[in-house]
């Protein structure tokens, strides 16, 4: 009795392993990287010379469908960006450009399908909605889009840093 018991409840627990829907998986990579432009002359509207640092984005996703994702929106630190999605392989190497060439893989060998997240900075569409607005806001990067016909969001409290560039 015990044993027709116990293979009961193994063979329930194994069914609901079984029987549980994910639609799919995605991985979201986030990194970005101040690229300094150097010094900065004064000037009468900017008497210290000081600028606001410039970010270059890497942004991947991996995915375990067989399709690119279709990105609806992308927020990086409350900021609206619009986005392209370009397939890539992997691994996703980048490097330092000076003398000692720093090699930072940021999405390592993988069988699954990887895309880059191309965003270019748009004023036209900030957050409005207040569920978006307070997501953005706790988050430095907000992703919505669809895979596979169903919605999804991705979300990380804290974009990874990579060294700065020292741009001549």
């Amino acid at each position: 009795m015990k044993q027709k018991i116990l293979a009961l409840i193994m063979w329930m627990l194994i069914s609901a392993k079984l029987l549980a829907q994910k639609p799919f998986d995605i991985t979201l990579y986030a990194f970005n990287r101040e690229v300094s432009g150097g010094a900065m002359q004064s000037t009468d509207s900017n008497p210290h010379g000081n600028k606001k640092p410039f970010y270059h984005y890497f942004i991947y996703v991996e995915t375990k469908a067989g399709k690119a994702p279709v990105i609806s929106s992308v927020y990086l630190n409350g900021n609206y960006y619009s986005a392209q999605v370009q397939k890539v392989k992997t691994p996703v190497v980048i490097s330092t450009p000076d003398e000692e060439e720093i090699k930072h893989i940021l999405v390592k060998q993988t069988k699954n399908p990887v895309y880059q997240i191309i965003v270019t900075r748009d004023n036209t569409n900030l957050p409005s909605a207040p569920t978006i607005k307070r997501q953005a806001d706790t988050n430095e990067v907000l992703i919505k889009g669809i895979l596979a016909g169903k919605s999804f969001t991705l979300m990380q409290k804290k974009i990874k840093k990579l060294p700065t560039v020292f741009a001549q």
